[in-house]
């Protein structure tokens, strides 16, 4: 290169500005350059050593809050857990039923509600039942002043005639049938009461007709002490209960919130429904508030008080009278034993199972685990399903042994 283009060269550079030192960048703090590099969290330029010249323009990202979904509270069809619903006729009176037949020779697990209930309180049950034990029958039957169910006196719920109503409801289900499966009785609450009567005196029932063998029966969430006292607090509960609701939708909403008696809402929407009838022609609740809803309770449990005390008088003793069947007791707290059923336990008289976080309505808010057991305790006393070792001395190598 000529030194003539080397002044040339010289002058041009310079003429520019002078480069800029790294040390010197800021980071510009107008407006237009918030949304930079320099405000990404994670940048280079975003680290302890900037951070006092970069906390106006950096800030925190926040997720839209997005709608809650409100869970579905539309009714679930019985059909969906039973297959078929049948209505048994008897003196006049027609006993409504719920049922899923047995396959070979499955037992028969006979289930009957609790007051104010359906049988549809054991939909869930039944399902999760099949779903352990395929070959299993599952009978849940409306008692009288219940769900679908009508006899010529809905106002007598003496414990003798809902025991009665059961032996029928049992006799006539075993005819048509066909067949004598081997039964498991379960009763919840009031229904427990109805089970444990009809099971002190299975003997004197095979008698009469029905000629099916009873392996054990199963009592949901009632004890005779806890029952007696909580009596007391029954008018309470009913006085502060709606008199009725507008749609079915409502009504389980309303069973399935704190103040309600059921924790599960998918048994809510299938077993709700059946305690409501249209409010046109029908007689309000007599400790209900009056309402003009359009559907109201189908069973007045005011106009029972007159039958609470001897639903449960001497369930304890007759609870353990039965000493060839077995018994199953499923509480949500083993502290409301009583003294005799606590001895009784401790005598291996009986199996207990507690299922704690569930409320009264046990079989409701735990279906999969009360389904389990009953499925473990149907087993146990099976008699089909035992299998015994060849005796001492019947066996020599492996063939029979003749003897001497």
């Amino acid at each position: 290169m000529s030194s003539l283009q080397k002044q040339l060269q010289r002058s041009k550079l310079s003429g520019m500005p002078p480069a800029p030192q790294l040390s010197s960048l800021t980071i510009p703090e107008s407006e237009d350059e918030e949304s930079s590099i320099d405000n990404v969290p994670g940048s280079p330029l975003t680290d302890d050593s900037s951070s006092a010249s970069s906390t106006g323009t950096i800030r925190p990202f926040f997720r839209p809050r997005q709608p809650r979904r409100k869970p579905p509270t539309t009714p679930t069809p019985w059909q969906t857990h039973f297959t078929t619903s049948l209505y048994l006729s008897h003196n006049g009176n027609s006993h409504h039923i719920y049922l899923t037949p047995p396959h070979g020779s499955g037992p028969l697990f006979i289930c009957h509600h609790g007051a104010g209930s359906s049988g549809l309180s054991f939909a869930l049950l039944a399902t999760h039942l099949r779903q352990s034990l395929p070959s299993a029958g599952i009978l849940a039957l409306d008692a009288r002043a219940h769900g679908l169910t009508q006899t010529t006196n809905d106002s007598d719920l003496s414990l003798p005639t809902l025991t009665s109503d059961l032996l029928t409801v049992i006799s006539l289900t075993l005819t048509h049938l066909g067949r004598l499966p081997n039964i498991v009785l379960v009763g919840h609450s009031l229904g427990g009461a109805v089970v444990v009567d009809a099971a002190s005196n299975w003997k004197s029932w095979q008698t009469v007709g029905i000629k099916a063998e009873l392996l054990g029966y199963a009592v949901l969430d009632v004890v005779e002490g806890t029952a007696m006292s909580a009596l007391t607090s029954m008018s309470k509960y009913l006085e502060g209960r709606p008199g009725g609701f507008d749609t079915e939708e409502r009504a389980i909403e309303w069973h399935t919130t704190s103040s309600g008696p059921i924790r599960n809402l998918e048994s809510a929407r299938i077993s709700v429904p059946a305690l409501l009838k249209p409010a046109d022609g029908a007689a309000q609740s007599s400790t209900a508030s009056p309402s003009s809803a359009k559907l109201v309770w189908r069973t007045d449990l005011g106009a029972t008080r007159d039958f609470w005390e001897g639903w449960f008088t001497g369930l304890s003793k007759k609870f353990l009278r039965n000493r060839e069947a077995g018994k199953l007791l499923i509480l949500t707290g083993a502290e409301t034993l009583d003294k005799e059923l606590l001895i009784a336990q401790m005598q291996g008289q009986f199996q207990l199972l507690v299922v704690p976080e569930t409320g009264h309505f046990v079989m409701e808010d735990a279906p999969e685990r009360c389904a389990s057991a009953l499925v473990e305790f149907y087993k146990r006393y099976d008699k089909s399903q035992l299998v015994l070792p060849p005796k001492i001395g019947e066996m020599v190598n492996g063939k029979p042994y003749m003897g001497m």
